[in-house]
């Protein structure tokens, strides 16, 4: 029972960094954006269908398909909130009402669909088991992903992209490139959502119409825990006792959070502090999702869990979001 825990706990490491990678595209709709977009759920779904529909063949087809999927979709709800003048999260649930009916049209009404290539062929992209060969692979496509985005942050639409989360109102009246801006990032967020359908469906060997449920829960969570992370290691009170106990005797938890201060500059929008943000917002994701999955674990040997499954993760997400409440009462006076 045990061996299973932990053969279940390694896999869900996966499966958190997998949403992990949803979560950076979901990251630059809600931040620079500042809308929840419901899209997402949508592009998620038709992205996993795409990559086994045209992945049988083909597995880099598959995730293509993937990522153009959640791209159309992306456009379409900014066309919608540009063109129609739709609000943001009228115009994201219609576009998840559209690509609902989109997946059911590519499954053919079923519920679920299946790889049926060579296992050993989608092995090579990501294991259903947990292996070192994933974790590598993995490593290499997220920091690939955030390297492109950083970059793109110093791109013309970049700095517009970061005009719209300007503090002075004027510029942002002032901004000439709204709807233009609005298409790349809802572009780009949901081509990225669209990628981890496909990543999610080549895991599980399956894609399903309605098994995303956890995805908005832990996405949300791992963005919501790196803007604490990044406005708690700015305060001035908490960077002077940093620097003070940066000591050769002190934690590692010290000389990880000490290497990584100069880069989380809190008025600072450069692609560095950028690419570290998703970084963090990988890592959160990882560990938010194997807390989740060992608490299910352990609590499922109870007959009535299923019964309370979603109660459950919604008082794990209560407690999870409550780390930044007891992190403010922090002393000071003690170590981490």
């Amino acid at each position: 029972m045990e061996e299973f825990i932990i053969d279940s706990i390694k896999s869900a490491i996966l499966t958190g960094w997998i949403f992990g990678i949803g979560a950076i595209g979901l990251s630059l709709i809600y931040k620079y954006l500042n809308f929840p977009d419901f899209t997402t759920i949508g592009s998620l779904i038709v992205g996993a269908i795409c990559c086994i529909k045209f992945g049988q063949d083909s597995i880099v087809l598959g995730l293509l398909a993937s990522v153009i999927s959640g791209m159309i979709l992306g456009i379409v709800t900014a066309i919608q909130i540009n063109k129609i003048q739709v609000p943001p999260v009228i115009a994201g649930i219609i576009t998840f009402t559209i690509s609902q009916t989109i997946a059911y049209k590519l499954t053919m009404d079923e519920a679920t669909v299946f790889f049926g290539g060579n296992r050993e062929v989608l092995d090579l992209i990501i294991s259903s088991d947990f292996t070192w060969w994933s974790v590598i692979v993995f490593s290499a496509i997220t920091i690939f992903i955030c390297t492109l985005i950083a970059l793109f942050f110093k791109t013309k639409y970049g700095a517009l992209t970061l005009a719209m989360i300007a503090e002075d109102h004027y510029i942002k009246y002032r901004h000439h490139r709204k709807e233009s801006t609005k298409l790349i990032l809802l572009s780009i967020g949901n081509s990225i959502i669209g990628l981890t359908g496909g990543f999610f469906a080549i895991q599980q060997n399956s894609a399903n119409t309605s098994n995303f449920s956890d995805f908005l829960i832990i996405a949300i969570s791992a963005y919501a825990l790196t803007n604490f992370f990044i406005s708690w290691i700015n305060k001035k009170q908490v960077r002077d006792y940093l620097k003070k106990e940066n000591i050769p005797s002190s934690s590692y938890i010290f000389k990880v959070m000490i290497f990584f201060l100069p880069w989380l500059k809190l008025a600072d929008e450069k692609p560095l502090k950028i690419f570290t943000s998703l970084i963090l917002t990988v890592c959160f994701s990882i560990g938010i999702y194997s807390i989740f999955m060992t608490a299910n674990l352990y609590l499922s040997k109870y007959q009535d869990f299923k019964h309370f499954n979603f109660a459950i993760q919604g008082i794990l997400l209560v407690i999870i979001l409550l780390i930044p409440i007891i992190f403010e009462k922090f002393s000071f006076d003690n170590k981490l």
